[in-house]
């Protein structure tokens, strides 16, 4: 009898919102949300998704993927949101854990 074995990827989730509802002209949602696996230690890839509403506006949702790098203590982020749209954007994101 053969016995198969099947590694689990460590996977990884944030989501991050803010809502300002202060002055009424001024509202607005704002909402960051990652989801991404590391096959190794160094490395994550994953989705994200972006969406915002400010007040009488319809919410502007964008998602695309991300990859992002660790040496030691430093984590190098690239986000791709609206790959393939005329308003495709690259983010890029510098973190330092201690």
């Amino acid at each position: 009898m053969r016995r198969e074995s099947r590694e689990v990827l460590p996977a990884m989730g944030f989501t991050r919102s803010d809502i300002d509802a202060g002055d009424r002209s001024e509202n607005f949602f704002y909402s960051w949300s990652e989801l991404s696996c590391s096959p190794v230690t160094w490395f994550r890839a994953g989705i994200v998704v972006d969406r915002t509403r400010a007040l009488g506006s319809n919410f502007d949702i964008r998602r695309g993927p991300l990859v992002g790098f660790r040496y030691k203590k430093i984590d190098f982020t690239t986000y791709w949101l609206s790959p393939g749209s005329r308003d495709s954007t690259f983010i890029f994101a510098v973190a330092l854990n201690f």
